[in-house]
Parts: structure tokens; C-alpha cells; sequence
């Protein structure tokens, strides 16, 4: 079941669904040069078709995410925002890339 959705908060297109994220409560630090983040992992992540496309068309990047999560309808119930510390760019690491964890 789909239980979460990430969104380019750029273009407002959704980027895919997940299942179940890991790393939510903050387990997972990292500590950088520039700060702390924390590293989410995204079980189940599908990246969706309509993104590929708008990715390849505009060789656009994803730097900021929004995470929605979903109830049992597929209706989106609350989100967060997320700012990578990482941008990613579908058009140039592939599709498979962009399912590791960030």
C-alpha cells in the first residue's frame, strides 16, 4: 500500500510514492561540513512516469521535497518540508538512481 508521496515543491509534481519511509524520527544522522541532516530511507519508492518525462523535457533538478502522507484513500492527510542536502538530477543518474537514500 502507498503510504507516502514526495513532491518537487518547485514544479508540484508529484516525484513518486513509497511505502514506508525510514529514518522519519531522526535516527539516522549525518553530520556534513554545513550542518546536520538526516537520512531518510524510502522502502518501496517508485518514481513516477509523468516526472521522468517532465525531468528529461526540462533537465530540471529536485532540490526541495515535500513528504504527504497518505491516508488508507490515497488522500493526502498532512506534509512536511524537506530541503536535500543533495539536489537530484533524474535526466542525468537514470531513474534507478534516484531510489537510494537521501
Amino acid at each position: 500500500m502507498v503510504n507516502y508521496s514526495i513532491l518537487d515543491d518547485e514544479s508540484n509534481l508529484t516525484v513518486g510514492l513509497c511505502e514506508t519511509i525510514i529514518g522519519l524520527s531522526g535516527e539516522y544522522p549525518l553530520i556534513e561540513e554545513d550542518g546536520l541532516y538526516h537520512k531518510l530511507i524510502l522502502d518501496g519508492f517508485q518514481i513516477t512516469q509523468s516526472f521522468k518525462e517532465y525531468s528529461v523535457k526540462t533537465k530540471s533538478s529536485v532540490a526541495n521535497i515535500r513528504l504527504s502522507i497518505m491516508d488508507v484513500h490515497g488522500n493526502d492527510i498532512g506534509s512536511y518540508y524537506f530541503l536535500l542536502n543533495t539536489p537530484i538530477f533524474v535526466h542525468k543518474e537514470g531513474s534507478e538512481n534516484i531510489k537510494k537514500s537521501y
